[in-house]
């Protein structure tokens, strides 16, 4: 039976970033399966392109502003403004959101 590879201890996170020392002493502690799933959510999102990026960050978390999506993505806020299809998205959610226009596929309460 052939010997198991060694495998070499974790390399210890720099001591002077504290969010990244806890993120990753916090996967560490992660059973390997879940760890697994979180790592790769995060390879998917770092292929993203920057405007799905976008897309899928205001799909996710509506309340986000513009600010902090352009700044989730790496871009300026003005490259928001210029991608057709965000903004289509923008005026989808929106009118999504706005219950007075959603009122035509809720359950009407009266037939009751």
């Amino acid at each position: 039976m052939p010997a198991l590879p060694r495998r070499e201890p974790a390399p210890t996170p720099p001591d002077d970033d504290l969010v990244l020392s806890s993120a990753l002493s916090a996967l560490a502690a992660m059973p390997a399966a879940q760890r697994n799933v979180i790592l790769s959510l995060l390879d998917f999102l770092n292929g993203l392109p920057k405007e799905e990026l976008a897309l899928f960050a205001k799909a996710v978390q509506p309340h986000l502003t513009d600010k902090e999506v352009a700044d989730l993505c790496g871009v300026r806020g003005r490259t928001l403004y210029r991608w057709e299809r965000y903004q289509d998205f923008k005026l989808q959610l929106e009118d999504y959101l706005e219950l007075k226009r959603r009122r035509w596929y809720l359950p009407d309460d009266s037939a009751a």
